[in-house]
């Protein structure tokens, strides 16, 4: 159990009892089912070096995970999905050609979203601006009745013979220069006590310090979720010319879609992060009250958000990030009579599609600045070469030695780069 304002386990022999902790316990039924149908030749007679086989296999998906919870610390469902591919193969004069076509899709309901930090951050921020807020106003008025203390305004130095700071003002004038949001950081901090209900100050062990500033503890594994739908293509030929030769070609197309995605943040955007922005971003971040002089809360919380505006900004269409289409091609020769007996030589030739590596920064009307997903910086398509030397032999009767030199990226011989 956990004891004390700082929560800290109990690790005592009397309190550290198994059965006084949160246990959960995840459970699910999968079903899944698979076949493969050779061609029946009664039927539909083939040429005799012709064979056909189908295949079709389905499989539920569940993923065990007992420690997500969301920002109350209630448990959040384990992600399940199905999972479906089905394709043909041909198998040609005695199998020397073989050819391999694959299509499948594979969804995933409640997966955990890449950015769920940034759940946890959000709320935590939620109480690390009020309590600047709060501590800020405190500084200047210490009754909390929206006007300044006489204590601070007759502590300002004036010349006694005019009344006048040495920037030319008065007393009343510097103060107001000194500290103009203090109805702006009133009114934003109680636009915040909404958002702050006892179930997330609970979550979060909230507490009040001493100065009027929030104290918090991590409130766990919290996380936000998304739908993932995965789609693909896989072609394969591989034919062998000779005993010795062998040359495989492959190719695959993949297309990754996301929906749902961040339902639990984007509700706190839309709900609460979003609109006090667009009310009071402009205050500053550490001294609301004062004139603004380092991050405002506009850019404080703006810098967590470039993460998930990438993200959201592509729910329901591919993935751009994600290569589409990727091809190989390999071949091995195996010497085994003459003087290079024993040798083998081989190579590869690897083709990958352009991704999105990044995207420019435009400015969104509600002061936001946010990634262009419409328009991403593309990165180059690759080309790479391979090349494999080996020998092998007999030694001992039973037994083979076989030393293999691998050498890949040859197209980078003569450069500094290297390939990623």
């Amino acid at each position: 159990r956990l004891v004390g304002l700082d929560e800290i386990p109990d690790l005592s022999n009397e309190n550290f009892r198994l059965e006084d902790g949160d246990l959960l316990e995840t459970t699910s039924d999968v079903f899944g089912y698979g076949g493969v149908l050779n061609w029946p030749r009664r039927l539909a007679r083939l040429p005799d070096w012709t064979k056909v086989a189908f295949h079709y296999n389905t499989s539920q998906n569940f993923v065990p995970e007992t420690s997500r919870v969301d920002q109350y610390r209630r448990p959040i469902p384990s992600p399940s999905g199905r999972s479906k591919d089905y394709g043909v193969s041909f198998y040609l004069w005695d199998s020397k050609v073989i050819a391999r076509f694959n299509w499948y899709v594979s969804t995933l309901a409640g997966a955990g979203a890449a950015v769920s930090g940034l759940f946890n951050n959000l709320n935590t921020d939620i109480f690390n601006h009020y309590g600047n807020l709060n501590r800020n106003l405190r500084q200047v008025d210490a009754d909390d009745e929206g006007v300044i203390d006489a204590s601070i305004r007759d502590a300002l130095v004036v010349d006694p013979s005019t009344g006048l700071t040495e920037d030319g003002l008065t007393r009343d004038q510097a103060v107001a220069a000194l500290y103009p949001n203090v109805a702006r950081a009133r009114a934003a901090r109680s636009a915040l006590g909404p958002h702050l209900t006892d179930a997330l100050k609970e979550a979060y062990n909230y507490r009040m310090a001493q100065d009027g500033g929030s104290l918090t503890q991590a409130a766990g594994n919290v996380v936000d979720t998304q739908d993932i739908e995965a789609r693909g293509f896989e072609a394969e030929l591989v034919i062998n010319p000779t005993r010795n030769w062998r040359i495989a070609f492959n190719a695959a197309k993949q297309e990754t879609v996301l929906t749902n995605i961040m339902p639990r943040i984007t509700a706190l955007l839309t709900n609460m992060w979003l609109p006090h922005l667009q009310n009071f971003g402009d205050l500053d971040w550490n001294e609301p009250v004062e004139a603004t002089s380092g991050n405002t809360a506009s850019q404080q919380i703006n810098a967590r958000l470039l993460d998930y505006f990438a993200v959201k900004g592509q729910e329901g269409r591919a993935q751009s990030e994600q290569r589409r289409w990727r091809m190989n091609v390999v071949t091995r020769y195996q010497f085994s009579q003459g003087r290079l007996k024993g040798f083998s030589v081989g190579g590869a030739a690897r083709w990958e599609d352009s991704y999105a590596q990044g995207y420019p920064l435009i400015n969104d009307p509600r002061g936001l600045i946010l990634p262009d997903v419409d328009h991403p910086y593309r990165s180059t398509q690759e080309m790479s070469y391979d090349l494999t030397l080996g020998y092998r032999r007999r030694i001992l009767r039973d037994k083979d030695w076989t030393a293999q030199l691998n050498m890949r990226n040859l197209q980078n011989w003569d450069s500094d780069a290297i390939t990623v």
